[in-house]
């Protein structure tokens, strides 16, 4: 947006201060055109007509042609209508013109005279002579030779009269006016009054080259603005983003076109400004007191969309040859484009995918090509040539495609070496015709790798099994038999003994424990788990849990919050198993949760599911995600210092499987969450 400001602002000024100098300029360099040259044809032959009726009717009883002899009255009317030279009178509107003097002397003697004849600060003075050889200009600007031809005219009227009477006894005589002279001024207010017919005469004989000059500045200011202002800013602006964006025939025929009209639109307004006529149509039109700023404003507008117009012109030139001539042919042409489309239409009819069925393209190819047969068939004289170009055509498009398959063969036989040689980098080349059989290629290296994947985590897994199954056995057995060797004391103390005792059994219960998960959990793995599905009332079985675990939580100053929507709620289930998995979520609960803390049990039914929810704050930091803690013998507290198995929840997980109940840990800085969804059995 600001790119656009910026440019629009200077182009702005820039055409307004082309305009109102050019248009400051169009009087003061008009009438030094004019008083530079000739007078126009049209005025300087109205004046001579003017001048030769006033000499002549200055003197009713002057004859410039006198018969001497007798004529018939037949005769006589022939040669008055051809030895008297009458005016038609197209010179009455330079008596009706204020800016128009003259004065007809005979001899230093003023025998007529028409408003004020001043010679200094006129457009046009002239003083023209009459003597007995003719009419000539002492002084002035009349057209060139218009008198020489008057004269000549007249004696000519005098030859064709002595032709008509063809009488040796009769005399024809040409009498030239004598000792006369006409003298006329021009003021400079006739090229000011819009209205003045004498002001459009004098401009006929204006010679357009202050116009062609003119044209040449303002499309020369245009060029140099366009030179130095960059393409990558004019190419995001309308109207030069169309141009670019636009194919190159069509901007390149808009642009000419648009420069062509403009640049006429432009020499008529100058031509209807200078010589006045377009005040004529504004005042006209009934827009008297605006003429000037009407005028001004259009000429403004003209000159301004002829000059955008140019650094249009420019900017396209400089845009062809910005990143190379060969791209702009390839990228904003039609003929590029429709080579492209042609080209495109032809690879993909001859492409053939083995995969698809073939039938119907071939058939297309076969009714394009009997088409073109029979176009060449019916071409009167050139049908062979046109016959051996299309043969040449055809050979050229299936040698091509030759060579592409022949290509893609062999790009699919080195990648069926590497793959045979366990080589899988980079195996992304197109390969044409075969990209099926490099799909079906490249599943082998997507199944070995997941193959390798699965082989190295499950290794993974169990040497992490071996070492914690041997950590986990090896602390009651380590327990198991110092107790026992101490136990063979025969002189323990007998209090001593019992608490020896009470040891002992403790590491026993917890080696029971320990395996009786690891065959709990080999069972749901190994899919030998059996079940005793029942109607169950999850709700009341998770209140029973919660009472057996009453005290371990007090123990561990926790608060149990107990958030129910139903009070009741039956589901098909196996009552044990159920029972393991609230009652490990709960240990899980009280092991590993910070003191001091409130515990959460929330149960919310949505529509046929209830979900129960286990949230506690960890007292550890939870550096594992939920998949890596449900995984057998991964424990919350990784300095194992605390008692279990941690086999915990993967048994939940094995459970909930086996029960098709949902099951899912969600983790958010220390907040631990445990979610169950059961589906609701309301029969």
């Amino acid at each position: 947006m600001k790119k656009k400001l910026i440019f629009f602002t200077l182009f702005i000024l820039l055409s307004l201060i082309t305009t109102a100098t050019l248009y400051d300029k169009y009087d003061v360099i008009y009438l030094s055109e004019l008083q530079s040259r000739d007078m126009s044809y049209t005025a300087s032959d109205d004046i001579a007509e003017l001048m030769y009726d006033r000499i002549i009717s200055s003197n009713p009883e002057y004859q410039i042609i006198t018969i001497d002899g007798e004529l018939d009255s037949e005769t006589l009317d022939r040669v008055n209508n051809v030895i008297v030279r009458r005016p038609v009178n197209n010179y009455n509107y330079l008596l009706e013109d204020e800016n128009f003097n003259y004065r007809v002397y005979k001899g230093n003697e003023i025998i007529e005279s028409y408003g004020n004849v001043n010679k200094e600060g006129s457009l046009f003075y002239g003083v023209i002579e009459a003597d007995s050889g003719g009419f000539y200009e002492k002084e002035g600007q009349l057209y060139y030779d218009i008198l020489y031809y008057m004269n000549e005219d007249i004696k000519e009227s005098a030859e064709i009269s002595k032709n008509i009477i063809a009488d040796e006894n009769v005399e024809v005589k040409l009498n030239f006016p004598s000792d006369y002279h006409f003298e006329y001024s021009i003021n400079e207010g006739v090229y000011r009054s819009w209205d003045s017919r004498l002001g459009a005469a004098l401009a006929s004989s204006f010679d357009s080259t202050y116009i062609v000059i003119s044209m040449m500045i303002i499309a020369g200011i245009a060029l140099i603005f366009g030179l130095f202002y960059p393409v990558r800013y004019l190419r995001e602006i309308n109207p030069f983003k169309i141009c670019s964006d636009t194919k190159a025939e069509l901007t390149i025929t808009v642009l000419t076109a648009m420069s062509t009209l403009l640049g006429a639109g432009c020499l008529l307004i100058m031509k209807i400004t200078i010589d006045k006529e377009f005040y004529g149509i504004i005042n006209a039109l009934g827009f008297t007191g605006y003429d000037n700023e009407i005028i001004f404003v259009i000429n403004y507008l003209v000159y301004g969309l002829f000059m955008l117009t140019v650094v249009a012109d420019i900017y396209y030139l400089k845009y062809m040859f910005t990143g190379g001539f060969g791209r702009f042919l390839k990228e904003d042409t039609l003929i590029a484009l429709c080579i492209r489309k042609i080209k495109g239409f032809f690879n993909r009819l001859y492409d053939i995918d083995f995969e698809d069925n073939n039938i119907r393209k071939m058939l297309i190819i076969f009714i394009v090509n009997l088409v073109i047969v029979v176009i060449i068939g019916i071409i009167p004289g050139f049908g062979a040539i046109f016959g051996v170009a299309y043969v040449l055509v055809i050979a050229l498009l299936v040698y091509d495609r030759y060579k592409v398959i022949e290509n893609d063969y062999q790009k699919i036989l080195n990648y069926a070496s590497r793959v045979a040689k366990g080589d899988f980098d980079n195996l992304n080349e197109d390969m044409g015709i075969f990209d099926p059989l490099k799909n079906e290629l490249s599943s082998i290296e997507t199944g070995f790798k997941e193959a390798i994947r699965e082989e190295t985590a499950s290794q993974s897994m169990k040497t992490e099994l071996i070492s914690n199954v041997s950590h986990d056995l090896k602390t009651p057995l380590t327990g198991i038999r110092n107790y026992t060797e101490l136990l063979n004391d025969e002189n323990l103390d007998p209090i001593k003994r019992q608490e020896y005792l009470k040891m002992l059994d403790k590491y026993s219960s917890r080696l029971e424990s320990l395996i009786e998960d690891l065959f709990e959990i080999s069972k749901a793995n190994s899919g030998n788990i059996e079940l005793d599905m029942l109607n169950l009332d999850v709700i009341e079985l998770i209140r029973q849990v919660i009472s057996e675990r009453e005290d371990d939580l007090r123990d561990n100053n926790l608060e149990l919050v107990f958030n129910s929507s139903s009070e009741k709620a039956i589901c098909y289930l196996d009552s044990d198993k159920t029972y393991r998995i609230f009652d490990n979520l709960l240990n899980n609960i009280v092991k590993y949760s910070l003191n001091n803390t409130r515990v959460y049990i929330d149960i919310n039914r949505i529509a046929d599911q209830l979900v129960v929810t286990f949230k506690n704050i960890s007292k550890s930091e939870m550096n594992f995600t939920p998949e890596e803690i449900i995984e057998r013998f991964k424990r919350g507290d990784k300095s194992r210092s605390e008692s279990g198995s941690g086999i915990g929840l993967a048994i939940v997980q094995s459970f909930t499987e086996a029960m098709n109940v949902g099951f899912k840990i969600e983790t958010d800085g220390d907040l631990f969450k445990a979610i169950l969804i059961f589906n609701i059995n309301e029969g």
